[in-house]
């Protein structure tokens, strides 16, 4: 009776890490003035410079757009994926 959620506890701790990102991480800015105000300081001086990837950016599309996931899901990204909508007029 035990054996069900043994292999319960074993599958969900090894087969299905397979589904997980190989690593993640997470960079924010602390909510002091000081440190934002040098950091817009910096990007209106063109002094931060954006890490785009150089694949793209992607259309607007269907097909673009499902580019551009498949691109990010690969997990093979430098910088951001970037999609470009057109301007209306």
């Amino acid at each position: 009776f035990l054996f069900v959620q043994l292999f319960r506890a074993m599958s969900s701790r090894f087969s299905k890490r397979a589904n997980l990102p190989a690593y993640t991480y997470a960079m924010s800015l602390d909510n002091d003035v000081k440190i934002m105000n040098e950091t817009l300081k910096l990007a209106s001086e063109k002094k931060l410079k954006a890490v785009i990837d150089n694949r793209g950016p992607f259309e607007f599309t269907t097909d673009g757009v499902q580019k551009a996931f498949k691109v990010k899901d690969s997990r093979h990204v430098h910088g951001k994926v970037v999609i470009s909508i057109p301007q209306s007029k």
